[in-house]
């Protein structure tokens, strides 16, 4: 398996390599990781007390976010270092004011993950949820690294409980302390001899935070004036396709695309007439339409509180984005039905505050539904921001375990 492993490392690797030649995210994924080495070393030289945070992309910083800012708060000598594996999150946290250095984690091999721990050489190590890289963690246990798990979610269905990944679950006795978001989680890893502790999921702390945090933001005020809006969040091809469909001009349109590349945009343009883009109005302008596109990153969760309802995106590629943002400010929610890896949704689903929708008739239904009963909006909202106080905390239930 150790084999089998490392050649399909080496293999991802150069098709990466390969399609980075005619693709822009691959090509900075690529280019990111060049003379990672040299990096490092020229700023471990600025460095003292390093506590490691490793992420795979932005929503798995998100969860990292509540602890970090914790721990600098009991301990200022601490210097947070984080890694991510997608340029996704790379390109758009390189800059995080609160870690001393932000990197690309190299490829997963036995040689880069000495290398890399021998010379950050943190005292402490955080992967969050998914992210189980065999040969750092086993590189941590060989230098006697403390490593926790952090806001973990785990299903029968993974490698690790299959006959044929034994060498997987052997991973999960490495980390020092897993903290899982649920007691599913709990009960498939007592099962196979895992230890770990339910402390949920370190987001409700951040969302939470965004919200209360939430700063004017003039020009989607103008935009929405005194009508329904109906934000479409971090959506792809599949969730606008559906909007395109099933909007009509009784209520009012933001659209925030996963995606905000020029020629995205300039498709979303295509696709919708009429919109008119965020980076292209000044706060004096009248505006007439109906739909806006918000065509930069960074700041649709401050734009979630002008929201009556969120359509998520992700939901039809079994990647949905962070539903809890446009929750913490009330707003219920639907989604596309491929959201197996993403447990909030269900217990959101559950709570009656989220829906799940598989075509355009379902989403204009909903949609009708919602802004045709005011009474209705005020229900869910209630539901929702109770769904998220009832959940806050995760944060400094980890923080009790590891600074113990």
């Amino acid at each position: 398996m150790y084999l089998l492993y490392l050649s399909f490392v080496k293999l991802y690797a150069g098709f990466i390599g390969i399609a980075s030649l005619f693709h822009g995210k691959a090509k900075q994924w690529v280019k990111g990781r060049k003379n990672w080495e040299k990096k490092l070393k020229q700023h471990k030289k600025n460095l003292n007390k390093v506590y490691w945070f490793h992420c795979a992309s932005l929503g798995e910083f998100d969860q990292a976010v509540p602890i970090m800012e914790k721990l600098k708060e009991k301990d200022p000598s601490i210097d947070i270092v984080v890694s991510f594996f997608s340029p996704s999150g790379y390109e758009i946290k390189k800059s995080y004011g609160l870690a001393s250095y932000t990197c690309y984690l190299p490829i997963d091999s036995p040689s880069n993950a000495k290398k890399f721990l021998e010379i950050l050489q943190p005292q402490k190590a955080f992967f969050i949820k998914y992210e189980v890289w065999p040969f750092y963690f086993k590189a941590l246990e060989k230098q006697n690294i403390p490593l926790y798990l952090v806001s973990a979610t785990f299903r029968s269905n993974q490698i690790y409980f299959k006959w044929y990944g034994k060498w997987f679950l052997k991973l999960l006795h490495i980390p020092k302390g897993i903290f899982v978001q649920n007691d599913a989680s709990k009960e498939v890893l007592n099962k196979h001899g895992v230890s770990s502790t339910v402390t949920g999921d370190t987001r409700y702390d951040k969302v939470k935070q965004n919200a209360d945090r939430k700063k004017a933001n003039e020009i989607v005020q103008n935009f929405k004036k005194n009508d329904h809006v109906l934000i479409l969040g971090s959506s792809w091809d599949p969730e606008e396709t559906l909007i395109a469909k099933a909007f009509d001009e009784s209520y009012k349109l933001i659209i925030a695309p996963h995606d905000v590349s020029k020629g995205n945009i300039s498709r979303l343009n295509t696709l919708f007439p009429s919109a008119i883009n965020y980076t292209n109005i000044s706060i004096d302008d009248t505006l007439d339409s109906k739909i806006l596109i918000v065509d930069c990153i960074g700041v649709l969760s401050n734009i979630y509180q002008y929201g009556d309802t969120a359509f998520i995106g992700g939901g039809f590629k079994n990647a949905l984005h962070n539903i809890l943002e446009p929750a913490t400010f009330g707003l219920p929610v639907f989604f596309g039905p491929d959201r197996e890896k993403f447990p909030e949704s269900g217990d959101m689903i559950k709570n009656g505050s989220a829906f799940e929708i598989k075509n355009a008739e379902d989403t204009k239904a909903l949609i009708s539904q919602l802004f045709s009963d005011q009474k209705l909006l005020e229900e869910l909202k209630n539901k929702n921001l109770s769904f998220i106080q009832e959940r806050l905390g995760a944060t400094d239930a980890v923080l009790e375990y590891i600074t113990r």
